[in-house]
């Protein structure tokens, strides 16, 4: 349910679209509804009542909320270099985590936001549409979302933008409203390029990127099916990772899903299995109700 909409500028001067919701299923599913009917580039979606999104990061605490802010992309890009702009939106939110809270947020390699005691803040994801020529996007989400803890009400942003303008009135909306201007202030000035040329000046956000990211040395990387041992080197300046294999064969990763994670994959395992148990739960609780109601209607025809 839409709570207000209302229009703004980025940094550059491009003109924004931000949709506020006061509750939602999902963020990203509402923002490709709207992408998929023509929205222009700069649609914002907010929401920080969210009950179905598809993101591992539900509150731990009470108190704690999830905020999740989607943005609507029609960039030029190939499909190789989405990664570049995955690593880009991690550090926008990174950024944005840092200005409303104590921490000192760093990023697990590609998109994962931590703490420096490695309690994981935020994520992002993102979710596109191929051209027909297979050669470009018809348009790219960027989905963002942040555990916002009690540690957030401490501490105002020291520099606020002014996206909400004056109707920014809650904690969340604030860390939106930052989360908004530092994107676009990264996206603008780094916008990815396949252009040889141009690549060459778009990597300023790259070294603090590196700067922030977290890499185990060693990890196992998937293969044709198979799992190797790989060393980590670094991140290059696609903000790919690069690893060698034992046998010194160098390798680049593009996404999370060509490394073997098994705490994640165990954490995935869980929240389906939570899934799965509240579906049969609300099935079971459905027959119980078709049942009472049979035995009203039974009872009800006898007494006529």
């Amino acid at each position: 349910m839409t709570a207000r909409i209302f229009s703004t500028r980025s940094p550059a001067g491009q003109l924004l679209t931000v949709e506020r919701l006061s509750s939602c299923t999902s963020t990203t599913a509402y923002l490709e509804t709207i992408a998929r009917h023509e929205g222009r580039s700069g649609y914002v979606v907010v929401c920080d009542n969210v009950t179905g999104q598809d993101a591992a990061l539900p509150p731990e605490k009470p108190g704690e909320s999830t905020l999740f802010v989607s943005i609507l992309l029609r960039p030029s890009l190939t499909p190789g270099r989405s990664v570049y702009l995955t690593a880009l939106s991690a550090l926008a939110l990174a950024r944005a985590a840092e200005r409303n809270s104590p921490y000192k947020p760093q990023i697990a390699w590609v998109s994962d936001v931590y703490t420096e005691s490695k309690k994981k803040l935020g994520e992002v994801t993102l979710r596109s549409a191929l051209h027909p020529s297979g050669l470009g996007y018809l348009y790219i989400t960027v989905n963002f979302a942040l555990r916002i803890t009690a540690e957030f009400a401490g501490k105002l942003p020291d520099i606020v933008e002014s996206v909400f303008s004056q109707h920014k009135t809650t904690l969340s909306e604030r860390i939106a409203d930052t989360l908004i201007t530092e994107f676009f202030t990264l996206y603008e000035a780094n916008q990815p390029q396949d252009n040889a040329d141009d690549a060459q000046k778009e990597n300023g956000f790259l070294d603090e990127y590196r700067e922030r990211t977290f890499l185990r040395s060693r990890i196992r990387v998937l293969q044709n099916g198979r799992r190797l041992s790989a060393n980590v080197i670094g991140v290059d300046d696609n903000a790919c990772l690069v690893v060698t294999t034992r046998r010194g064969r160098s390798m680049t990763i593009h996404s999370r899903s060509e490394i073997v994670d098994k705490r994640r994959d165990r954490l995935l395992a869980r929240l389906a299995a939570i899934r799965a148990k509240k579906a049969a739960a609300k099935e079971k609780a459905a027959r119980k109700e078709q049942k009472k109601q049979a035995r009203l209607a039974k009872k009800a025809s006898t007494k006529r």
